[in-house]
């Protein structure tokens, strides 16, 4: 998954190639299922069908982490009214 800029005026993706970060779990991007923000905007968490796996990206270090898995399929994410 790519995360770039976006013009909100336009509704434009904007092709800055100096800020695209490329998101990727285990295995590249196969499997990768759910996207879900933080909600500061600071984390990107991912869930991979394929392992059953949550990630989380960490959007100004670009990096990437397992944080766990799940019981059964890892699908979508969504957050809830507390924030969690």
């Amino acid at each position: 998954a790519d995360l770039t800029d976006f013009n909100t005026t336009t509704g434009q993706v904007v092709a800055n190639t100096a800020r695209r970060i490329t998101v990727t779990s285990t295995g590249g991007n196969s499997g990768s299922y759910g996207i879900e923000f933080s909600p500061n905007d600071d984390y990107l968490y991912i869930t991979n069908l394929a392992s059953s796996t949550v990630y989380r990206h960490n959007i100004a270090a670009n990096t990437t982490a397992s944080i766990g898995t799940v019981t059964g399929e890892a699908g979508q994410l969504q957050l809830a009214p507390d924030g969690k």
